[in-house]
């Protein structure tokens, strides 16, 4: 095992670790939150498995089901988006096949449209331009001067890891807002903004 690294802040030693918990959530050295994501898609896929038997079941309606689902799902967007689909899918049950009366597994947005709300990726969405408003409108507080801050450190081969901001940005662009920033200064505007982003595929 490599020796523990140590900082010292004001008379009080640190170790260095490669993640940790805080508050619930596991923060890593890298930055990013794929494992955060994973764990949390492991533990959902553990519920999904134990009630598995009542989503199948016929004497439990679709809107309880997807009740039930809501309170039992937590929130990168391509496995929640996977995760979500195998969850209503058996919610919903496989289509039947008018011409050959056989029973066929229903394509993804078949399953989505039958979805009475936005999805899981819409609705992370949806949340992330909410809280961004926040952000920038509160650009000189602590919040938004840690979300601007850039570490001054060395530049890594490959491409640039993406931002925070960055995503927010792209999900912008997709809903034709290309000033933000500007925009999230009119609290009406930029609610409008957060619900249009919840019919976003």
């Amino acid at each position: 095992m490599a020796e523990a690294l140590m900082d010292e802040i004001k008379d009080m030693e640190f170790e260095f670790v490669e993640n940790f918990k805080y508050l619930g959530v596991k923060l890593s050295v890298s930055g990013n939150n794929h494992k955060e994501i994973q764990n949390r898609i492991n533990s959902a896929d553990k519920y999904f498995f134990g009630l598995k038997t009542i989503l199948k079941s016929k004497l439990v309606s679709i809107k309880s089901k997807l009740t039930l689902y809501k309170a039992t799902t937590k929130t990168d967007e391509q496995k929640l988006a996977r995760f979500e689909r195998k969850v209503l899918r058996q919610i919903f049950g496989p289509r039947r096949n008018q011409n050959t009366e056989e029973y066929e597994r229903r394509e993804n947005k078949e399953v989505i449209s039958m979805l009475e709300d936005s999805n899981i990726v819409a609705t992370m969405k949806s949340k992330r331009i909410s809280w961004a408003g926040h952000v920038w409108r509160g650009r000189e507080q602590t919040i938004g001067q840690v979300t601007h801050w850039k570490p001054k450190s060395k530049t890594l081969l490959g491409r640039p890891r993406q931002r925070w901001l960055d995503r927010v940005n792209k999900d912008l662009e997709m809903l034709g807002t290309l000033n933000g920033e500007g925009i999230a200064t009119n609290r009406d505007r930029w609610r409008e903004v957060v619900v249009a982003a919840k019919d976003m595929n």
